[in-house]
């Protein structure tokens, strides 16, 4: 009886391990890879966030980022373009340590976009690799070559940046219309 016992529990132990390790697609082995997107992070306009990097304390330590760190004529970047009282388009970059570690942000209202982190600075990166700033470059020419860049209309009613060259040097140009 015992062994009849044991035979009856080792086929159902069977029976259950091969329903289990199937490979019917009907079967949802993988729920979680199966989510639709119902669940993703949105901001309060509802509009969907990009975050990305490793994070501490709001930085992100991106290693392999310091070449194209190096690229740039700026260690910090803090653009704000406002068109009406309802959209914007604002940039945030800060260079916290040369071997990779920085914070971005990049947060577009007109074309509902919000990225932060890798991201954020590989979007940045993109646009301004190719830009030159220096702290003599004229006012109106560092409009003109931002709002290029960032191909942003010249129909703003505030323009707002605040950028710091490698050297240190503090640039602050605001102009409203």
């Amino acid at each position: 009886m015992l062994k009849k016992l044991s035979y009856t529990f080792a086929s159902f132990a069977l029976l259950f391990g091969l329903v289990a390790c199937s490979n019917d697609p009907s079967v949802d082995n993988n729920p979680k890879e199966q989510m639709d997107g119902a669940t993703e992070p949105k901001t309060p306009d509802n509009q969907s966030v990009t975050d990305s990097g490793v994070k501490s304390n709001g930085n992100v330590n991106d290693p392999g980022a310091t070449d194209q760190m190096a690229d740039l004529d700026f260690i910090k970047f803090d653009l704000e373009v406002k068109y009406g009282p309802n959209k914007k388009y604002d940039v945030e970059y800060e260079q916290k340590d040369p071997k990779g570690v920085y914070e971005a942000e990049l947060e577009d209202d007109i074309n509902g976009q919000m990225m932060k982190g890798a991201d954020a600075f590989n979007g940045i990166y993109n646009v301004m690799k190719d830009v030159s700033l220096t702290a003599n470059t004229p006012q109106t020419e560092v409009i003109q070559t931002i709002l290029n860049a960032f191909q942003l209309a010249e129909d703003y009613t505030e323009f707002d940046l605040d950028y710091t060259t490698k050297d240190g040097t503090k640039i602050d140009i605001e102009d409203k219309k």
